[in-house]
């Protein structure tokens, strides 16, 4: 899971549900927006804690693989 957060904002790059509560927590108790980069299968639980969400692989979509050969 890759998280990056300050302090208005949340961004979690997951497809895991288990963090959900956490993620609520984070919208409606402190405020923070939430921002959700996901599979494509994604539960509701998750995508309803989140303002914006995005899929991951087309998000990336066009970003070319720049694999760097080990010498």
């Amino acid at each position: 899971m890759f998280l990056l957060w300050s302090i208005s904002g949340f961004c979690s790059c997951s497809g895991d549900v288990n963090f959900a509560p956490e993620l609520s927590d984070l919208r409606y108790r402190h405020h923070h927006r939430v921002i959700l980069i996901h599979r494509h299968q994604v539960t509701d639980a998750l995508l309803s804690c989140a303002h914006e969400h995005y899929r991951f692989h087309e998000l990336f979509a066009d970003v070319t693989d720049r694999r760097v050969d080990e010498v």
